[in-house]
């Protein structure tokens, strides 16, 4: 229950912030101004907050042992699973 409700809510962030650089990039390209590096850095910067929002939001929530459990899932099957998804596509 605690994963399912922090991942609803880090979707509806990320959603949020895309909405927020899809209008700035159309508003950019409408006045023929190249995007502001500094406007993208904070767009990155806004993007790890919320995903380390999520993290410390699952620390907190989940049970030791159950967090424990999902951090070794993620750094271990869950990323090598990703790397080779990605080195195939190449």
């Amino acid at each position: 229950m605690a994963v399912t409700a922090v991942a609803r809510e880090v979707l509806r962030d990320f959603n949020k912030l895309e909405a927020e650089g899809r209008a700035y990039d159309a508003s950019s390209n409408a006045s023929k101004i190249a995007p502001d590096p500094r406007v993208l850095r904070e767009f990155a910067f806004k993007r790890k907050q919320i995903a380390l929002s999520a993290i410390l939001k699952l620390k907190r929530t989940l049970p030791p042992s159950d967090w424990a459990g999902l951090d070794s899932y993620i750094n271990s099957q869950y990323r090598l699973g990703i790397h080779s998804i990605a080195s195939a596509s190449k």
